[in-house]
């Protein structure tokens, strides 16, 4: 064949050329890849986590078991899932409940306590001056010259540069919002006067008790007690009387008398050289004198920075006997509410408490349609949540009227310099303390449902059920004594001894004295010869009777209740080792990590080769037991007599669990299968009967 025949040929058969690969794409893209989808895959099982946590917190919340028991692992993990879920509610209240205590307002109250009533002001050479040592009313004006209207003079701001005190950038806003000149109504550091320093008095009428005859010549005027009827509401000297709703001030429960009325005001200035001016003038007039029951000097702060404000009263109480018995009061009022709070963190609390206490009410409102009210209240734990959450409401009501107080009091200071009074706002600030803290008492103390996790918590639990009759018996006994005691020791004492000056102080008196709070000196000095007496029986009677018959109760009650209580074996630990399994399981599907193979080199015959003579070589069978423990934790490579029993042991151990686990499933399936055969037995007798009827087998 010629050449170019072959060549044609060649071209004509030759394969085609073959297309070219893409390049190979790089590893880091597949390693990138690879990477997103794990922390996808992460991410989605953390979103189906919380969304799984956050519908079982809220169906716990909503339930409530009768009884807190730990004897198997269902209830182990029910009732640690209702302890969680309460834990959650417990620290919300704890937090909620303790935003009306600033942490300014008991060095705000302190700092004023310590600059005005337990100041020692030198009067004259070696001789030195204290509010709280007052004793007459020429006393009192002294401190008002040389301790009250010189703190208002001094204070922290330079008082030849009416622009230092723009000099704080933090409170140059809040100072322009305020009414009239506040170069001369600051007092220590961003406080602010709410009006100028006012002095109050409470006088009894004249000429209501009969004068003594002998000494009418030098005492023609006589003076009762303070009492309602007895107050004086005529003008004195041109100044009106004012009650209590038109100074907007509330009465006054001072040591001696609850006082009623508002009595007559004298308005201060905030210039201190007038103010001293119209002390003296006072002081001369005896604007103060014999009718005087109740002396106030108040006034009112307001600081900046912290949105606090402060009512500050010094009472100088006057009995019919003579002397003053001086008191200082130190309110404090926040600007700040539920819905004004600054922090968010707190508002969010708030938010979520309240949701639960939503959720909650629920829940109790659902057990109290079920059970009725007279089965409801007697289930302490039933009590304690109902008291929680009407409370709740009631802080929320408080909160609501507080926001309207505010806006009022805000709208009084931008329109006016007089004098702006508090009380209203304190007192009820007073009681939602009370509230607040009774409710954080109630959550901590429910705290007691949860502590039966083992014998010892449930004896004691059982113990003060038991004993409780006994105990209210006990308390009614020793109330009794000691209101005996009280009123022995204030007819033997009370002239002389403070303790035991009224009924009500006599029977504190009594209460400290069984937490060993007494002084038996002040009580001899009183009445030498009665005292021992009266501490010697007192002693004899409550510590030696009435505290041993507390004890008897206790220790009776407690060996009753330990030789009868029947406890099963607490499943906590087990449900605490599941839970650590569970964890371990959930990290190690994240992290993919794989077990590790046998150790094919490690080979075992029938016979224990751990087997040694200890008596022959002590260290080998140490190197042995050693080894034995280090082969028991890869046990495919055990002999066969070892690993067996081991094996089966712990099949056991995996089947008990899972019937203490699914042991009511398979009940219920049981029952079930049981049902579902007895109908099939039903229905084949009943076909037999109709083909038996019929003559003919149907089709």
């Amino acid at each position: 064949m010629p050449i170019y025949k072959m060549d044609r040929l060649r071209k004509t058969y030759e394969d085609p050329p073959r297309p070219t690969r893409p390049p190979p794409k790089p590893k880091i893209k597949k390693k990138r890849k690879k990477n997103e989808k794990l922390k996808r895959r992460i991410l989605r099982k953390l979103i189906r986590i919380l969304v799984g946590v956050t519908r079982k917190s809220v169906f716990f919340i909503n339930t409530k078991s009768e009884r807190i028991r730990y004897a198997t692992i269902i209830e182990t993990r029910a009732a640690l899932r209702e302890f969680a879920a309460y834990l959650i509610f417990l620290v919300l209240a704890t937090i909620v409940t303790q935003t009306y205590v600033h942490q300014s307002m008991y060095y705000s109250n302190d700092t004023s306590n310590q600059l005005l009533s337990l100041r020692k002001k030198l009067i004259k050479p070696s001789v030195f001056f204290e509010y709280n040592r007052i004793n007459s009313i020429n006393a009192f004006w002294i401190f008002m010259m040389t301790t009250f209207f010189e703190i208002f003079e001094h204070n922290d701001f330079n008082p030849n540069d009416r622009a230092n005190i723009y000099n704080f950038t933090n409170e140059t806003t809040t100072f322009s919002n305020i009414y009239g000149d506040v170069f001369n109504r600051t007092l220590l550091h961003g406080n602010i006067l709410l009006g100028a320093p006012r002095l109050r008095q409470i006088r009894v009428a004249r000429g209501l008790c009969v004068p003594n005859v002998a000494l009418g010549k030098y005492l023609p005027d006589c003076f009762a007690p303070y009492s309602w009827f007895n107050e004086d509401r005529s003008d004195y000297r041109g100044i009106p009387f004012t009650s209590l709703t038109t100074a907007w001030t509330t009465p006054i429960w001072d040591e001696i008398d609850i006082y009623l009325g508002a009595g007559y005001v004298f308005d201060f200035t905030y210039d201190q050289d007038e103010n001293r001016r119209l002390a003296m003038m006072l002081n001369k007039t005896n604007w103060l004198d014999a009718g005087s029951r109740l002396i106030l000097l108040e006034y009112t702060l307001f600081h900046v920075n912290s949105r606090l404000f402060q009512s500050v009263k010094f009472l100088l109480e006057c009995p019919p006997t003579g002397g003053i018995l001086p008191q200082t009061r130190f309110r404090n009022l926040r600007y700040d509410c539920f819905f004004t709070d600054p922090s968010w963190k707190v508002f969010t609390a708030v938010i979520f408490y309240y949701i639960l206490v939503g959720l909650r009410t629920k829940s109790e409102i659902i057990i109290l349609r079920d059970v009725g009210f007279k089965t409801y209240r007697k289930n302490l734990v039933n009590a304690m949540d109902g008291s929680v959450c009407i409370l709740s409401y009631v802080m929320v009501v408080y909160h609501v009227l507080h926001l309207f107080y505010m806006k009022k009091l805000t709208n009084a200071v931008k329109s006016t310099d007089e004098f702006i009074t508090i009380d209203w706002g304190v007192f009820w600030n007073i009681q939602y303390a009370n509230i607040a803290a009774t409710v954080v008492f109630l959550a901590w103390m429910r705290l007691l449902h949860f502590i039966a996790f083992n014998r010892t918590m449930v004896i004691f639990v059982n113990v003060l059920k038991a004993c409780a009759n006994d105990l209210f018996g006990y308390f009614l006994m020793i109330t009794a004594v000691l209101l005996a005691y009280a009123q022995y020791g204030m007819l033997l004492f009370g002239a002389k001894h403070r303790y035991f000056r009224n009924y009500v102080a006599a029977f504190m008196n009594m209460i400290r004295w069984i937490l060993c709070d007494f002084d038996y000196r002040r009580l001899d000095n009183a009445n030498s010869v009665i005292a021992p007496i009266y501490c010697v029986s007192y002693i004899l009677s409550v510590y030696v009777i009435l505290l041993h018959v507390f004890l008897a109760i206790i220790n009776a009650t407690y060996d009753m209740v330990k030789r009868d209580l029947k406890t099963k074996p607490q499943k906590l630990g087990a449900v605490f080792k599941i839970w650590m399994w569970n964890i371990f399981d959930f990290f190690y599907l994240i992290c993919k990590r794989k077990k590790r193979p046998p150790n094919p080199s490690r080979t075992f015959t029938n016979e224990d080769p751990y087997e040694t003579d200890q008596r022959i070589d002590p260290r080998e069978a140490a190197r042995a037991a050693i080894a034995r423990k280090i082969a028991e934790r890869n046990e495919p490579g055990l002999p066969m007599h070892i690993y067996v029993p081991a094996r089966i042991s712990r099949a056991d151990l995996q089947l008990d669990l899972f019937f203490e686990l699914l042991g009511h499933l398979t009940h219920r399936f049981n029952k079930m299968e049981e049902r579902l055969t007895e109908n099939i037995e039903e229905l084949k007798i009943q076909r037999k009967e109709r083909v038996d009827s019929l003559g003919r087998i149907p089709r």
